[in-house]
């Protein structure tokens, strides 16, 4: 008698609405949340096709961590040119069939993006009148799928339903927030623990061994092993502190690029000669390629961190190579330089690809069971191939670990290749005494720097501090060069430094400093030094620069 078709499509969806609402007091999961509404849904609207697409303000874009489509599978798009980010911006529910979506394209206000439908519809989701997001159904082939009603009912839908989206959207960002917080915070407890493990190591070797030095039986043979011993920990040490400073300057952003004419051939020769007797003694093949001649190969980069960047590559795939070959180099691809470094050892695991460049991430973190390492040379490499605006990738499997990264190509003209002999520091043997001032609070660095010119005819004249350096630079004019400390009682060596360079302008001064970053060598040669050498100092550059200033 009566049509009551209307009365109950209002009381079905009164009960949709209803089953939404309490959904979203009872599903944790966002998704799972999504899915459930798309279900409801489909009581009352073709959901065939169907997804719900979240706004990201800071990149123009939408995320669409629900979607259920025969066709695409794309959950992140931009907004710009979409039909979505047209319905986000006019802030209006839309329905579009294929002709009015044409007319759209041909106006330039959407592109053609991803495949035509037969019609859309879309709904905006709005909370306190900031739209957050749409929600689109759509039909790819039949055109009668929706109508007018439809958008009107959707539109009805979304207004309901609307809050709980955004509340179960905040609560899932919140839980993906804290288990980053939690993964972080637990690896940056693994790191500590492992960085236990590795400064102890070496350190046990430093102490331990210097401790047997004072066996006075102990042969000729056995003191020099005992000081190889030494000298390595005390390198491997110095590589984790090293480490730890790169990965601290990282994150406080103040990691700068040096820039200067590098030959990328010389580069890899001196590295294939330092990694031979290694690669010699656990019996592996080591193989360098160089993709350029060597009067292409010089180039603009900052050498250190390139430098950095191979070593730390090479040396990881001597960890987990026990067998087969290590090959390394480079080709010229696209204006870019591919360097590559391949192994054929035990593999990275597929599913840790995305994360193995992250910092405090390592291959195995089982303690007692992995290589030696920080796990920061990996995301260190990362960072400094960024700065050079480049990219690094991998490709892994069993057989073996390829690691690529790229850096531009700024062809250098002129040819800078140098001799690749080791210059070894000149000693001088003249009878003529050349007297050089060191000023060094630490008893035992200034020990070490008179232990290192007791065969030579250099005279060390000592102070304590920086007050004292300028009193023994005024009572010694024959004095021809100063070794500064940079931080001393009393008078810093910055301070004693612009002192003695007023009273005797012309006498060079190198600064001695433990703070090794490359701002503290800009500043302190910006202050007026003409020199600096980082401690823990460098036999080879000491005597090379004094060379340089008193010869």
């Amino acid at each position: 008698m009566r049509d009551i078709s209307e009365r109950v499509k209002k009381e079905e969806l009164e009960t949709i609405l209803y089953n939404i609402s309490n959904a979203a007091l009872t599903i944790e999961d966002f998704v799972e949340f999504g899915y459930f509404i798309r279900k409801e849904l489909h009581k009352i609207i073709d959901t065939s096709n169907f997804y719900i697409a979240l706004y990201n303000e800071k990149t123009d874009s939408f995320h669409a961590p629900v979607i259920v489509d025969e066709i695409e599978s794309t959950s992140d798009f931009p907004a710009d040119k979409s039909l979505t980010g047209y319905v986000l911006k006019s802030k209006k529910s839309m329905l579009f069939t294929n002709e009015s979506h044409a007319k759209l394209v041909e106006s330039g206000k959407v592109g053609l993006i991803g495949s035509d439908s037969a019609i859309w519809v879309g709904v905006p989701l709005k909370a306190q009148d900031k739209i957050f997001g749409v929600i689109v159904v759509q039909s790819y082939n039949n055109t009668e799928a929706y109508n007018e009603k439809d958008l009107i009912l959707l539109e009805f839908v979304a207004d309901q339903i609307s809050t709980a989206i955004l509340r179960k959207n905040i609560e899932n960002e919140l839980k993906i927030a804290l288990a980053k917080a939690q993964e972080s915070d637990r690896l940056k407890s693994s790191f500590l623990a492992n960085m236990s493990h590795e400064i102890r190591t070496p350190m046990n070797g430093i102490i331990g061994f210097s401790e047997l030095f004072l066996n006075p039986e102990l042969s000729y043979a056995e003191r020099k092993e005992y000081a190889k011993i030494v000298i390595n920990s005390s390198k491997r040490l110095l590589s984790i502190v090293n480490d730890i400073l790169d990965i601290s300057k990282i994150e406080a952003g103040v990691v700068k690029l040096n820039y200067e004419n590098v030959n990328i051939n010389e580069l890899l020769y001196d590295l294939e000669t330092f990694y031979a007797p290694k690669a010699q003694r656990n019996n592996l093949e080591l193989i360098c390629v160089k993709g350029l001649k060597n009067t292409e190969s010089n180039i603009k980069i900052d050498k250190t961190k390139l430098n950095q960047v191979i070593t730390n590559l090479v040396s990881n795939a001597f960890k987990f190579t026990n067998k087969g070959s290590i090959e390394f180099g480079y080709e010229l691809v696209d204006g870019y330089l591919r360097f590559y470094v391949k192994d054929t050892g035990v593999g990275i695991d597929e599913k840790q690809h995305d994360v193995i460049f992250d910092r405090f991430i390592q291959v195995d973190e089982d303690y007692s069971k992995q290589s030696k390492g920080t796990g920061l040379g990996l995301a260190i490499s990362k960072r400094f191939v960024e700065l050079f605006k480049g990219e690094i990738w991998l490709n892994s499997s069993k057989e073996g670990t390829t690691i690529f990264f790229t850096i531009p190509y700024t062809k250098v003209q002129k040819s800078i290749i140098t001799s690749v002999i080791d210059k070894k520091p000149k000693i001088v043997k003249s009878n003529i005494e050349i007297p050089i001032l060191v000023a060094e609070d630490e008893e035992y660095n200034l020990l070490y720097i008179n232990e290192l010119f007791s065969k030579t005819n250099y005279k060390i004249v000592e102070a304590v501090n920086g007050l004292e350096a300028v009193e023994m630079a005024n009572k010694h004019p024959e004095i021809k060069l100063i070794l500064m400390d940079i931080k001393m009682p009393i008078m810093n060596g910055i301070e004693a430094m612009k002192e003695i360079k007023q009273t005797q302008p012309n006498i060079p001064i190198i600064a001695l400093s433990a703070f090794a970053m490359e701002s503290d060598k800009e500043n302190a040669l910006a202050n007026g030094f003409d020199g600096y050498v980082s401690k823990p100092i460098d036999k080879k550059l000491l005597f090379n620069l004094i060379e340089e200033f008193t010869s």
